[in-house]
């Protein structure tokens, strides 16, 4: 499932996808990651400083080729969301 949403002048879309099975009560449950692309490339640090100012974590960030970077960062309930630019 994708929707849209706006960060700025930049627009995310956000792909969701979900475990085959469900979580036990107590545990992160249903959904592995999702995740938010980006329009612009050079926003990617604001998104990241945005997470973490809403109380999440950098867990890893690099480039899938030169130009097209990407980051994992958690949320504050754990929840793992990736930031692509493609």
């Amino acid at each position: 499932m994708s929707t849209g949403a706006e960060m700025g002048s930049s627009t995310l879309e956000r792909l969701v996808g979900k475990t085959s099975s469900p979580s036990p009560a107590g545990l992160k449950g249903g959904v592995a990651h999702f995740g938010f692309r980006l329009v612009d490339a050079a926003d990617i640090d604001r998104a990241i400083a945005e997470v973490e100012r809403a109380g999440g974590r950098l867990l890893r960030r690099g480039e899938f080729a030169p130009g097209l970077p990407y980051a994992y960062v958690a949320d504050p309930d754990g929840y793992e969301i990736e930031i692509w630019f493609e």
